[in-house]
């Protein structure tokens, strides 16, 4: 399944809402997921935004989210977010 498919061009994220600039870096990265950080720079979105987009998608079952264990001189945990299959499923029927 092609990003392309799904969202149509994704070169420019402007036209979308930052809850699809969301959805679009996810399916980017379907496989492995995304921190908040990396989710950030790739969607362009603040976070002010995408915390409360990622809990209503966390809340929605679209999205699933896991600690990853802190490294030795880390200071902060990582929380990686990842597409669940039903976050999929939404994001085909966002294609319309």
């Amino acid at each position: 399944m092609s990003i392309r498919s799904i969202l149509g061009s994704i070169k420019v994220h402007w036209g979308y809402t930052p809850a699809q600039r969301i959805l679009v870096a996810l399916l980017e990265a379907k496989d492995t997921g995304l921190s908040v950080p990396e989710l950030m720079k790739r969607a362009h979105v603040g976070s002010g935004s995408v915390y409360p987009i990622l809990l209503s998608m966390e809340d929605s079952e679209i999205v699933e989210s896991w600690w990853l264990p802190k490294q030795r001189f880390q200071r902060y945990r990582t929380r990686i977010y990842k597409l669940t299959q039903n976050g999929i499923n939404s994001a085909e029927r966002e294609k319309g």
